[in-house]
C-alpha cells in the first residue's frame, strides 16, 4: 500500500469522450470522500504524458490502446518488495472500446472503469464471487453500466482497513459474566 495517505493523479484525456475529466476526477472523489479513511486523490493538472506502464515515480490516468482482449481499464502498480510500499501506479482506458461519460449503452461508462481501477491503486483486488456483484471491486462490467460508480459496504471497508483513520490500537474491553470474578 501507499506509505502516504495522500497520492496525486495527472490525467492525459487525449483518446477519451467529451467530459471524460470530469468523470475522472469524480471516480477520485468517491475514494476520497470516504469519512473512515483519511485517503485522498488529488488530480495534479492534465498532461500530454502516456507513459502508461513506467515505472517513473509519476501516476498517471490516459487513453490508450490495451492488445488484451477483454481488457477495458487497466492499472499497473509498483511497489518495493522488501517493504510493500507502492511507488507508482497507473490507470489505462483502452482505446479498442467505445467510452461514455453519460452511461449510455453505447460504450463504456468512464466514471464507472475508474473508480473501480482507482481501488487497484489503493490495493484492493479484483472480486469474481456471485456474491460480489454489486461490489465496485467486481472484475467485470458491462457497456452502460454505472453502479460502480458508487462504493458499497465491502469497499467502504477496504479502503478503511488499508488506511485507517487512526493507527492507535483499538481498545478491548473482556467482561466475565458473573462481574469479573
Amino acid at each position: 500500500k501507499w506509505n502516504t495517505n495522500s497520492v496525486t493523479y495527472y490525467v492525459n484525456t487525449s483518446g477519451g469522450p467529451s467530459g471524460s475529466l470530469a468523470a475522472i476526477q469524480s471516480a477520485m472523489q468517491t475514494w476520497t470522500d470516504v469519512s473512515t479513511s483519511p485517503f485522498t486523490f488529488n488530480y495534479g493538472g492534465t498532461t500530454s504524458s502516456t507513459a502508461y506502464g513506467t515505472n517513473d515515480g509519476i501516476d498517471i490516468v490516459c487513453f490508450g490502446s490495451i492488445n488484451t482482449t477483454g481488457v477495458v481499464g487497466q492499472n499497473t502498480y509498483w511497489f518495493n518488495t522488501s517493504s510493500g510500499q507502492l511507488g507508482d501506479s497507473d490507470v489505462k482506458f483502452n482505446t479498442n472500446y467505445q467510452w461514455v461519460t453519460d452511461g449510455s449503452a453505447n460504450g463504456y461508462d468512464v466514471q464507472n472503469v475508474a473508480t473501480h481501477e482507482l481501488g487497484h491503486s489503493l490495493s484492493l483486488a479484483d472480486l469474481y464471487s456471485s456474491a460480489d456483484t454489486e461490489k465496485t471491486m467486481y472484475g467485470n462490467t458491462s457497456n452502460g453500466e454505472t453502479k460502480r460508480r458508487t462504493l458499497e459496504q465491502d469497499d467502504i471497508d477496504g479502503i478503511t482497513y488499508l488506511y485507517p483513520s487512526s493507527t492507535s490500537s483499538p481498545t478491548v474491553t473482556v467482561s466475565s459474566p458473573n462481574g469479573g470474578e
